[in-house]
């Protein structure tokens, strides 16, 4: 078999495994979850306690997956990650205690985590350099569609009973079963096709941690919150939804025309870019008139906000050799959820402070602010240094 054919099968089995997985641990969970515990009469705040513990967890263990990855590889981690959370799901209908819930919410939690962190990484690694760009906007792109597609699996299982859970663990084994296929063909790159970045090091994590953070903060506070801004100007009921999924598919559908913008231009610059841009159409949103402009500006937004993290993982494959990939992707995992939490915390005061259209401009635009002088003071002082 050439080399290729070989390097594709393997990044087509990698990427094929985390997209498969991401359809439950992002997709379905979430729906199933809140289903479920209304059935049982759990009230909404302990379901979002529940529904929200992986994603804590992710905070958390972090520095553990980096650990187990360097001990045990990341096909093996990715395996055990994905059968991890696929045995949680086994675990809900057979426990009927609530708070044991949130327990196996944690555990599957952590399989999450161990897919993301060292699918990733593992991914980067196996791209060669002249086609990185290409590869993980290939990779996001279809990440954002398995979110979007993941609650469909609940069309055909329904939400009640044993075959929903049943239905989500099948899934995940059969995405464990592709990670030992992606390392029967992965080849190992060679020192020349290393990527190498203008900023090393420390301080490129730094910026690429950074991005996450302001891409998880602004994009879960605009998802969040958007529904509720469209609501107040009186568009109609089915626009508010709508407004959801269009941020949602801007920040899908441009994955790729900006990977391979970054292939071409280079990454040094992108960040601020990014940021500056995030200003400019946050300060534009609470002006806008009109239900199709409102609607291309929130199109716009999540173009925008969904680049950020595309250009994290492309910063921290720029400046880490392969061996320390899976530390700088977990340091992404970290920055991207606490943003995820701090981003509508801070979106709801701003709301409540400055009303709906203008809470939600300058909270996105403070997101921007945030992202423009860290990158100006990470790279200054890497210059100075």
């Amino acid at each position: 078999m050439s080399t290729n054919l070989r390097l594709l099968v393997a990044l087509t089995a990698i990427i094929a495994s985390t997209v498969i997985a991401q359809t439950v641990q992002d997709g379905a969970f979430g729906p199933l979850m809140t289903v479920a515990l209304s059935e049982r009469g759990v009230n909404e705040s302990v379901s979002g306690l529940i529904v929200a513990a992986p994603w804590v967890t992710t905070a958390f263990f972090t520095s553990l997956i980096v650990v187990l990855a360097k001990r045990f590889g990341s096909p093996l981690c990715m395996v055990a990650g994905v059968l991890l959370s696929s045995a949680c799901f086994l675990w809900f209908p057979i426990i009927d205690n609530t708070w044991a819930w949130l327990g196996i919410s944690c555990a599957l939690g952590l399989g999450t985590a161990i897919r993301w962190i060292c699918g990733e990484a593992w991914l980067i690694a196996t791209a060669p350099a002249h086609m990185l760009g290409r590869v993980v906007g290939v990779h996001e792109t279809l990440i954002g569609l398995a979110g979007a597609v993941g609650p469909t699996i609940l069309v055909f299982t329904g939400t009640q009973g044993f075959a929903p859970f049943l239905g989500c663990a099948a899934v995940l084994a059969v995405a464990a079963l592709l990670p030992p296929i992606a390392a029967r063909f992965a080849l190992a790159r060679s020192i020349e096709d290393e990527k190498h970045s203008p900023i090393h090091g420390s301080s490129a994590v730094r910026v690429a941690t950074l991005a996450a953070f302001v891409g998880g903060a602004a994009e879960g506070s605009a998802h969040a919150f958007l529904p509720v801004v469209v609501t107040e100007r009186q568009f109609g009921g089915w626009n508010t939804l709508f407004a959801a999924s269009l941020f949602s598919l801007g920040g899908t559908l441009f994955q790729y025309p900006f990977s391979i913008l970054a292939d071409r231009r280079g990454r040094g610059d992108l960040f601020g870019l990014a940021s500056a841009g995030l200003i400019i159409v946050a300060l534009i949103i609470p002006v806008t008139q009109g239900t199709s402009s409102v609607f291309a500006s929130i199109l716009v937004t999540g173009a925008i906000c969904g680049t950020f993290y595309t250009l994290a993982a492309l910063t921290v494959a720029n400046a880490m050799p392969s061996d320390e990939l899976t530390a700088g992707i977990a340091r992404l995992a970290f920055g991207s959820t606490l943003g995820s939490i701090f981003g509508p915390l801070a979106m709801g005061i701003a709301l409540d402070a400055l009303g709906h259209d203008l809470g939600l401009g300058v909270c996105l635009a403070g997101f921007g602010v945030v992202g423009l002088l860290g990158d100006f003071a990470i790279t200054r002082m890497h210059r100075t240094a």
